[in-house]
């Protein structure tokens, strides 16, 4: 079981007794404007669901995600996370429930899970797909040393809409060729 301690806030895998707080931290039209897969409302079903995948992911040998939980004081306040994990690189993202944001609880889990990234599954290469315009989540990526790479005109959609997306990456300094 994973378990990423910090100075305020533990990093943990997800709990079955995690979804009532789930669904009231996620269910915030601003998470879902600022991410691909979040849907606004967030129902009871989507949390059974959600949980349900994080349960199954963390069962398999060959992981292509890597979802976790941002915890104070064992309560659920957001999520950090591992997405098309391969043996070189792997997406990260993240979102805060609103109640918690200002307290540098992100960049705190985001450091966290870079570390044991780097350090624990030796990924070479970390990168994040923000949407063009979001500056809360380009401050956190740059606090965390992500260089921006680019902006990748029309690359995904959102509610039907072919939307920009900025690259950010950070580099393992302990991989070599």
């Amino acid at each position: 079981m994973i378990k990423l301690s910090g100075n305020s806030i533990v990093v943990r895998e997800y709990k079955d007794t995690d979804i009532a707080q789930l669904m009231l931290e996620v269910n915030d039209p601003q998470i879902s404007q600022n991410t691909l897969k979040i849907p606004h409302p967030y129902t009871e079903d989507d949390a059974h669901f959600w949980i349900a995948h994080t349960q199954k992911e963390y069962s398999r040998d060959q992981r292509t995600s890597l979802p976790l939980a941002i915890t104070l004081n064992d309560k659920l306040i957001g999520a950090v996370g591992l997405d098309n994990l391969q043996k070189n690189k792997a997406e990260v993202g993240y979102w805060l429930g609103k109640n918690h944001r200002g307290n540098n609880y992100v960049p705190e889990a985001l450091n966290l899970l870079v570390d044991y990234t780097f350090k624990e599954l030796k990924v070479a290469r970390l990168y994040a797909k923000i949407f063009k315009g979001n500056a809360g989540s380009k401050r956190v990526l740059e606090k965390c040393g992500f260089k921006y790479e680019g902006t990748l005109e029309k690359d995904e959609v959102k509610n039907g809409q072919l939307i920009d997306v900025e690259v950010y990456a950070k580099i393992n300094p302990q991989v070599n060729n």
